[in-house]
């Protein structure tokens, strides 16, 4: 143990000496850029390697002591984070993460890792949405990034955005180095397959819905074309009997002019037989037991088709001249009683 540790100081003494000089050569600042380029490049041995030289030539140097405490920072926080969220405290681990990005922003690589990390804990918490985002940061920072590209595809099946997931989960198994077995990604491939099955049941429940629908529509013309059907046949029905009890009262039934201004031959074309008649009743499609609010109710349901503003032939408008001597009589309660008198 004692005779490895000596060789490796050995090995490493002479090569921080070189370190030392090629700094005082350079410089501080050259020395400071030198270490912080490699930090970046995610070269941190090599980084450190650079700032302990950097501490042996200015020990006060406070550009030196402030990049020494921030790689220190960058390092705790990440440890703290990974930490928490193994043990399940997911909340408190997305806490030290985000502090961890804002020590050096600009540092991609490490701020990669981190929103990496940070998109765990956020699925550990149920935010599949902030985990995307997470990702997302992630692989802006570095696209050739497998384990945030994994991450997004499953935080898009939790949001059932399988396309999205299948895309994520086809270019993770791509980008697979070649000496990877088939069995290391066998998980992976299972979930891809998942999502495309779950793709497939979605594409049809879609044409189950638009078939219904479809049905439904059918359904509702077919239920139309036969109201406006039945419809029609009760205006001619209607208009039929108008006609039938019309011409029975030009061979001296009621409903001309007599009734109102000659009672004597009113009275004689109300003995004829009543099969040759059409009551007031009738005209409105009513009861003669119907009330006062019935016999309006009828007048103006009729009044609605039958208006001359709204008639469809000229001779509605005979017809809702009847409609309204039938309801002027019958809406009186003397002339309706008058009116029933002589229907005996």
């Amino acid at each position: 143990m004692s005779s490895t540790a000596s060789t490796s100081g050995a090995n490493t003494k002479p090569l921080k000496d070189k370190t030392v000089e090629k700094i005082a050569m350079i410089g501080i600042e050259l020395g400071l850029l030198w270490a912080t380029t490699l930090h970046y490049q995610n070269k941190v041995e090599d980084a450190v390697q650079i700032l302990d030289a950097l501490e042996v030539v200015a020990p006060c140097s406070s550009h030196v002591i402030q990049l020494k405490w921030q790689w220190h920072d960058m390092k705790q926080l990440k440890h703290d984070g990974n930490e928490r969220f193994n043990q399940g405290k997911y909340q408190e681990a997305v806490r030290f993460y985000s502090e961890a990005m804002q020590i050096d922003p600009q540092h991609q690589e490490y701020c990669a890792v981190i929103y990496c990390n940070r998109s765990a804990a956020q699925m550990g918490l149920e935010r599949y949405r902030t985990a995307v985002y997470d990702c997302n940061e992630a692989l802006k920072r570095k696209p050739n990034m497998p384990r945030a590209l994994l991450r997004r595809a499953r935080c898009y099946v939790a949001l059932k955005m399988y396309y999205e997931a299948v895309k994520d989960f086809e270019q993770y198994l791509r980008e697979q180095p070649g000496t990877v077995p088939a069995d290391a990604t066998s998980d992976v491939r299972r979930e891809c397959n998942e999502a495309k099955a779950a793709i497939a049941k979605a594409q049809e429940e879609v044409i189950q819905r638009e078939a219904a629908k479809k049905r439904t529509e059918r359904q509702q013309r077919h239920q139309n074309s036969r109201q406006r059907a039945e419809s029609s046949w009760n205006d001619s029905k209607f208009y039929g009997n108008y006609r039938r009890g019309a011409n029975s009262n030009n061979r001296g039934g009621y409903g001309s002019s007599r009734f109102q201004s000659s009672g004597g031959s009113s009275r004689a074309s109300y003995m004829a037989p009543k099969t040759q008649r059409r009551t007031y009743y009738d005209v409105l499609g009513i009861e003669k037991t119907s009330t006062v609010n019935q016999i309006r109710k009828a007048y103006r349901k009729l009044a609605l088709v039958y208006h001359p503003d709204k008639a469809k032939t000229s001779a509605y408008g005979d017809l809702f001249k009847e409609m309204t001597a039938a309801y002027n009589v019958l809406s009186d309660e003397s002339a309706r009683a008058k009116y029933d008198h002589e229907l005996v």
